[in-house]
């Protein structure tokens, strides 16, 4: 049964959230739990008033070679912060959902960063030096919301 009420109880004592950054999810700030947001795009719309959010951004693609993009290729091209579809057809690129089997793994990853409290060490010098050439110039001072290790290891 849909209640608003209901809503804000789940809200109030899930341990976290995952979403896709549409919708109700807002009320996961006002309880401060942990976000885990999957098939981000673009790179760019990380919000980083989420409490502890961990992204899988959607994968994006060479439109002729139909082979996922690096980390360097995402930068060369500029691509990770277009907001609309005629960008990337213009860019090349296409982007492409994340698979079922990449969104559980993803799950698991991120409850053992929530659970363990993984958050300010999570990245490698090599890591964090590569995602802050394509991510937004604030996100190198916070260096948060965490962005997955297996999407990253995919990109590289």
């Amino acid at each position: 049964i849909a209640s608003d009420l209901m809503d804000l109880y789940l809200f109030s004592r899930c341990h976290f959230v995952v979403t896709t950054e549409f919708g109700i999810d807002e009320l996961s700030t006002i309880f401060r739990k942990p976000v885990i947001v999957v098939n981000l795009l673009p790179l760019h719309s990380i919000r980083v008033s989420r409490y502890r959010s961990i992204v899988l951004p959607k994968v994006l693609v060479d439109a002729k070679t139909r082979q996922p993009l690096s980390i360097e290729e995402i930068r060369s091209r500029k691509v990770s912060n277009l907001w609309s579809v005629s960008d990337y057809v213009e860019a090349g690129v296409n982007f492409e959902d994340n698979s079922p089997s990449t969104i559980v793994s993803f799950a698991k990853e991120a409850s053992e960063i929530i659970y363990r409290a993984q958050y300010s060490s999570y990245y490698s010098p090599l890591e964090f030096a590569r995602l802050s050439t394509v991510m937004p110039p604030w996100w190198t001072d916070f260096r948060l919301p965490i962005i997955s290790r297996n999407w990253m290891n995919l990109n590289i």
